[in-house]
């Protein structure tokens, strides 16, 4: 287990070093301002159905918002926090214009480092998908995963899953793709960063969980229906640029469907709070993607 700071490291990986509208301290603070503001009121609607279990543990919780959407999709979406911050109370930030939209949108919650380790929180995430499908075949809708930053990471695992890979074809054929912003795809470089003194991954367990890993990419490529919709900010740090290269080139290799989009102005969070918003560049790329 890794348990030193590389600095250098640390400073590329943390994504408030990279943010232009605000002073590096405010990033955060800003976007947990906002990304809640947006989830309370998202949270707020009457017809809402606010912690629904898909499992035996206190946390396995779902939300569900306009279940009778009239698109026939579902939108799953996973919220990030690098594994360790942020709650599932204040991930609906998403959901008002997709809703709009006709969409029925789910937020998974899960529980964060130290309360588990990644291995936990992967598992936890794949519970939840497995109500999701179940549920979606019930409702007879399809599916889009979509998550942001870890959440983008907890995505790709999920869909890379031996427990994924072993549904029948009728059942993963329920999910179209995937939209993936500002993800983490390769989790090594993590170990060498402050966010792994909480975590406490070993070396093995950061190639275990990285969608990048040849066991992963093996996996998700017997999934050639899935679409896998890449984005990053333009103001995301070098290696979340990186990163989204490689997993998009990894999944072309493999003759799977992706795209890529860098969207311009933007930052890690700004493209995340700004979901919220019906007439936002990050809104209407999302709608385009999983049309």
């Amino acid at each position: 287990m890794s348990s030193s700071v590389d600095l250098e490291v640390e400073y590329l990986y943390m994504p408030s070093n990279w943010v232009k509208r605000v002073k590096p301290e405010e990033s955060v603070p800003l976007y947990v301002r906002n990304t809640t503001e947006s989830s309370r009121a998202a949270r707020a609607d009457p017809s809402a159905k606010l912690g629904i279990r898909f499992g035996p543990g206190p946390s396995d919780l779902v939300d569900i918002f306009n279940e009778d959407g009239s698109t026939g999709k579902i939108i799953v979406f996973v919220a990030g926090g690098y594994w360790v911050e942020l709650s599932g109370e204040i991930s609906a930030f998403t959901v008002a214009p997709l809703v709009a939209d006709g969409h029925t949108v789910i937020v998974i919650h899960y529980d964060r480092a130290p309360v588990q380790n990644m291995a936990g929180i992967v598992d936890q995430v794949e519970r939840a998908s497995r109500w999701i499908l179940q549920y979606a075949e019930e409702k007879k809708k399809s599916v889009w995963f979509s998550g942001h930053s870890a959440g983008a990471h907890l995505c790709a695992m999920t869909l890379s899953s031996s427990w994924f890979a072993a549904l029948p074809h009728s059942s993963r054929s329920i999910v179209q793709g995937v939209v993936h912003l500002s993800g983490i795809y390769n989790l090594t470089p993590i170990l060498s960063t402050s966010v792994n003194t909480v975590l406490k991954m070993s070396e093995d367990e950061a190639d275990k969980f990285s969608p990048l890993s040849q066991a992963n990419l093996d996996r998700i490529c017997q999934h050639k229906h899935l679409k896998h919709q890449i984005v990053v900010a333009e103001f995301d740090g070098p290696p979340f640029h990186e990163q989204a290269e490689q997993y998009r080139k990894a999944l072309d290799d493999r003759k799977l469907t992706t795209s890529m989009t860098v969207l311009s102005g933007m930052d890690h969070f700004s493209l995340a709070e700004d979901l919220c918003k019906p007439e936002s560049a990050a809104t209407q790329i999302f709608r385009t993607l999983i049309k």
